[in-house]
């Protein structure tokens, strides 16, 4: 329950105050964050939460306690390869 609601509630709110805040902490204006977080913000959310679904799974079935603090942080640094990958594709169209 504690995944659905942090998928389903928090990682949209996370997600598009992300895409603004790096829209202008990069000098653009805040409409040009807003803008971005339309045109990105599914594409980057499906990606979120198909890979931190399929990370859960793992963790949960095959990963040992003693691990997952280990395993979580490698699947967190390859999350935020694959976000900045996204984010900046987007950040792209917006310049």
């Amino acid at each position: 329950k504690k995944i659905v609601a942090d998928q389903a509630f928090m990682a949209p709110a996370q997600l598009s105050l992300l895409l603004v805040v790096l829209t202008v902490s990069a000098g653009g204006k805040m409409i040009s964050g807003l803008a971005r977080v339309k045109d990105a913000l599914w594409r980057v959310f499906r990606i979120h939460t198909i890979f931190w679904c399929a990370a859960h799974v793992i963790t949960f079935r095959w990963i040992p306690l003693q691990y997952r603090v280990c395993w979580g942080t490698a699947a967190n640094i390859v999350y935020v390869v694959i976000l900045c990958l996204l984010t900046q594709r987007s950040h792209a169209k917006h310049a």
